[in-house]
């Protein structure tokens, strides 16, 4: 099993696309549904896929709200509601019980809902993308595709990699984007050497 910290959910996390069911379903170039900074849903694309590991369990947080249930790395964040009109992003393993989710009813209506229950759970499958605005709805609940540091922080630190995906050619690309052996692009062994030192920071 593995001591999952960093930033993923379990297989079979729902998303909604065009094509796909499943995050573990997605590749580089689908369309995913997130939302803008006005908070209305919108679609945007995936250009990387940071882990992809089959047949491992990991350690998970299940966060619950009132018809939701959301299952990821303790250190991946989720937007939370802090005020009438405000919202931001908080590591998973920091929510609280009777704190409010962003979410997205079945009818793509979004609601506010409370978080009723959260419980430590083991899971298969260790997945993760990152698209174009660094936001993803997985299984209803608004969530950043970033973790373990502050993702505004992260989102521009990508910013040459995301420009990279649209201007150097396709099979320059997918060397790069070629996972190693613990299901991640060799590209972002060079983000997470330029995010190490902030990452430990944040960990001490």
């Amino acid at each position: 099993m593995v001591n999952n910290s960093g930033g993923c959910f379990p297989a079979h996390s729902v998303i909604t696309s065009k094509l796909k069911k499943y995050l573990e379903d997605l590749k580089e170039g689908d369309k995913v549904l997130a939302w803008n900074d006005k908070g209305d849903l919108e679609f945007t694309e995936v250009w990387a896929r940071t882990h992809h590991v089959i047949n491992e369990k990991s350690d998970y947080i299940q966060l619950e709200t009132t018809t939701k249930r959301l299952v990821l790395s303790h250190r991946h964040y989720v937007l939370v509601k802090t005020g009438e009109e405000k919202s931001e992003f908080k590591m998973a393993k920091d929510v609280q019980i009777g704190e409010t989710l962003i979410t997205m009813a079945d009818d793509k209506t979004v609601i506010e809902e409370p978080v009723v229950n959260i419980d430590e759970v083991e899971e298969e499958g260790i997945y993760n993308v990152f698209t174009k605005s660094g936001r993803i709805i997985v299984n209803g609940i608004f969530c950043s595709t970033y973790a373990e540091v502050e993702p505004n922080l992260v989102h521009k630190t990508m910013a040459p990699f995301r420009t990279a995906y649209d201007l150097a050619p396709k099979c320059v690309m997918k060397k790069i984007m070629t996972p190693n052996k613990e299901g991640k692009p060799h590209l972002f062994k060079i983000g997470g050497d330029i995010l190490k030192p902030i990452v430990s920071s944040v960990q001490n």
